[in-house]
């Protein structure tokens, strides 16, 4: 029998799982209608499995066979899943020690410390693979239907796959609390599971970017690998692809190996995890300003705007999220550049995809930026009681979240301006489109909010969050079309300037600066 009674290992568990499912109704809306919430999540599965169909007919048709091929194409898909999983783990464990703020709670009451670790170990797996089951369990489900029953396969790897993740995620957490202390690991465990999903991506497109030489000898490896007289299908290093294609022996094992690194993980370092959560609910507790009473009080010298810009940069650096947010930005930025900069010998069409890639990513950070120096403002009776001008403070907040922009950007507008400097003045006018374009939202639709909800900071109006998309690929597209010599850049920056009209029509009547 199970156990049900409050503070059993099922009981906990429930409650885990009823904060997900909350959280999955927030996302769609729930704070809005409930039942309109519901509705969107079932809309959305079936949505997906209709999109599924095309995929699943494929392969039920042409079902892949067990080939030194497919093996490796397997194990590829399953270490960059893995890969990503491993930075939501790594993410999840942080939120989880920083976020929730109820640990101390937990650690202070009769439960046992042990089936607490689990309980939310077993949280942060199943957060790790919901995104992933999402998207692959339709063309499971639909394959299954189909007759091809060895799909089935699918559910338990994923689970495999999840309780690895979280055993890593949890033990670099731990490690990284050893060596620099609770106070910095935040940041550092957020940048780490940035770095871990940007590298995934950037190997899936080594192919891509690579010297000639380099990719050569990358596909005589795999060549060579796939051999059918050299490959020894026996290796441990194929065991989990052989399980995904449905083996049974192959698939005990690796389920069996998942969960045995998962509880020594709990087991090596689950009083660890107990220590450090008690030490992050002490940081909470310290005095505010007691670290800075022995520095001697320096004068504003280098006038107003300087100061006010120096204040919004640091607040900007000492945010983690957002740093981890911009850094995964910048990474992605990279290897797309290096695969649009190897077909770029003055093609219009390659420079132009570079800059639409740019546009987009200017008008996406210039909205996390300003909504972090508008909306999420500390002291706002402050800056309302100071003798300075609301319209100074508004104009220094907008060049502190703009600039960073700038220097993000300098690079590629520098690369694709080296090219052909008319495409360079182009893409510098439409990352300048979709930045103010950006501003003028975050200061129509400003809400009050926290820094630490930077990553719930789209959840709300789902019309303003399209129409940031729509914004932002609008001016990409018209950046695009203008260096490729289209008049379809005139229609595309005419809808954009249609969209944005239509957003301040509907916008609510409040004030510019929440500080006016």
């Amino acid at each position: 029998m199970i156990d049900r009674t409050p503070g059993s290992l099922f009981w906990l568990l429930r409650h885990e799982l009823r904060l997900t499912w909350r959280g999955y109704l927030d996302a769609w809306g729930r704070g809005v209608n409930e039942r309109r919430a519901r509705r969107r999540l079932i809309w959305m599965g079936a949505a997906l499995h209709l999109a599924a169909v095309p995929v699943a007919l494929f392969v039920w048709m042409f079902p892949p066979r067990e080939t030194p091929s497919a093996i490796l194409s397997f194990t590829g898909g399953l270490l960059l899943v893995g890969s990503l999983m491993l930075s939501q783990s790594l993410y999840g464990v942080t939120q989880a020690l920083y976020m929730r703020g109820d640990l101390d709670l937990l650690l202070s009451s009769p439960l046992s410390t042990r089936k607490m670790q689990t309980v939310r170990a077993l949280a942060i797996a199943m957060n790790s693979v919901s995104a992933w089951a999402l998207l692959a369990l339709p063309f499971v489900n639909l394959l299954i239907l189909f007759g091809q029953f060895r799909w089935i396969s699918v559910y338990p790897m994923l689970v495999a796959l999840g309780l690895t993740a979280t055993a890593f995620g949890l033990v670099l957490a731990m490690v990284l609390f050893a060596l620099i202390g609770p106070a910095r690991t935040r940041t550092a465990a957020q940048v780490m599971a940035a770095l871990i999903g940007v590298t995934a991506f950037m190997l899936s497109q080594a192919q891509n970017f690579l010297p000639g030489s380099a990719r050569a000898a990358l596909s005589a490896w795999l060549v060579g690998l796939a051999d059918r007289t050299r490959f020894d299908a026996s290796s441990l290093a194929w065991v989990p692809a052989r399980a995904l294609f449905g083996e049974v022996a192959p698939l005990i094992l690796c389920l069996t190996a998942s969960l045995g690194i998962f509880a020594l993980a709990i087991a090596a370092f689950g009083q660890a995890f107990a220590s450090n959560a008690t030490a992050i609910a002490g940081l909470a507790t310290k005095v505010p300003g007691a670290t800075a009473a022995g520095r001697p009080m320096r004068p504003f010298r280098s006038g107003l705007r300087t100061s006010l810009l120096r204040k919004e940069w640091r607040l900007l650096v000492r945010d983690p999220w957002l740093i981890s947010q911009v850094l995964m930005q910048i990474l992605y930025l990279l290897p797309l550049c290096l695969i649009y900069w190897r077909q770029t010998n003055s093609d219009r069409a390659a420079l132009g995809g570079l800059a639409m890639m740019a546009v987009v990513v200017a008008g996406h950070l210039a909205g996390g930026l300003v909504w972090i120096t508008i909306s999420t403002e500390d002291s706002p009776d402050l800056l309302a009681a100071a003798p300075v001008a609301a319209r100074e403070v508004l104009r220094a907040k907008l060049l502190a979240a703009l600039s960073p922009v700038a220097c993000i950007l300098a690079a590629p507008l520098i690369a694709i301006a080296f090219q052909l400097p008319a495409a360079g003045a182009w893409t510098v006018a439409g990352c300048t489109a979709a930045a103010v374009c950006a501003t003028l939202l975050g200061l129509w639709y400003q809400k009050p909010a926290r820094r630490r909800n930077f990553m719930l900071r789209r959840k709300g109006s789902a019309i303003v969050n399209l129409a940031e998309m729509i914004l932002n690929f609008c001016w990409g597209l018209a950046t695009a079309s203008a260096i490729s010599g289209s008049l379809w850049a005139l229609a595309f920056a005419g809808a954009a300037v249609a969209v944005l009209g239509g957003l301040r029509l509907i916008a609510p009547p409040t004030p510019m600066l929440a500080i006016a």
